[in-house]
């Protein structure tokens, strides 16, 4: 990505398939601030914040969409919002105010004598609607479409084993010896192979 250029980009989660768009003077730095203020959990975008804690930094990409000079980036933006829909995107047109933040995973529509239902399970729980509902979201997420895969270091035999596991199948990926490699190097290794976060399943008599 060359520095100080200006643009339209987008950021995919490769897990979802959803996007956001938007614009800015200089792309790098502005992929830069995302990142920092997502991995701070305190990103404005809250649908985008919500999939970027549940999935991890490595399920998202940044793609350059056009290089233009600043004066066109509201133009350029508003086009390629109406092109893709992106779903992350509070607003459905570039630049245009927000009135309503837009829900993406965590809108649930209740049907009739659900919510009282769902009053007292949460009070039996002792949690609130927001946890019960986003506990729920994050169990069928990771059961169907939207993480198909999870990858898991565990322990066996004495030996460090990176299992990948979708739905009820399990694969032996790797078998490690416990050679010194501190296990944070060892995890962010499989993490940029596979693209995606690795699990710990670590017997309690491993010492990383």
């Amino acid at each position: 990505m060359p520095g100080m250029a200006s643009g339209v980009y987008a950021i995919l989660c490769t897990t979802t398939g959803h996007r956001y768009v938007g614009s800015a003077e200089d792309l790098e730095i502005r992929w830069a601030s995302h990142k920092t203020s997502l991995n701070r959990g305190s990103h404005q975008n809250k649908a985008l914040q919500y999939a970027w804690t549940l999935f991890g930094e490595t399920s998202f990409t940044f793609e350059v969409l056009e290089e233009v000079s600043s004066g066109l980036l509201t133009e350029r933006e508003k086009h390629f919002v109406e092109k893709l829909a992106p779903e992350f995107n509070l607003a459905p047109v570039a630049a245009r105010p927000l009135t309503k933040e837009k829900k993406v995973v965590t809108t649930v529509r209740l049907g009739s004598g659900t919510s009282s239902t769902l009053k007292s399970f949460c009070h039996a729980l002792s949690k609130t609607q927001t946890e019960v509902v986003e506990e729920a979201l994050h169990d069928y997420f990771a059961k169907w479409n939207f993480n198909p895969r999870r990858y898991v270091l565990t322990t066996h035999n004495n030996k460090l084993v990176l299992l990948e596991k979708s739905g009820q199948d399990t694969k032996v990926l790797a078998i490690e010896d416990r050679n010194g490699v501190p296990l944070s190097q060892l995890q962010d290794s499989y993490a940029k192979k596979y693209k995606a976060p690795i699990e710990l399943e670590l017997e309690g008599d491993y010492i990383p």
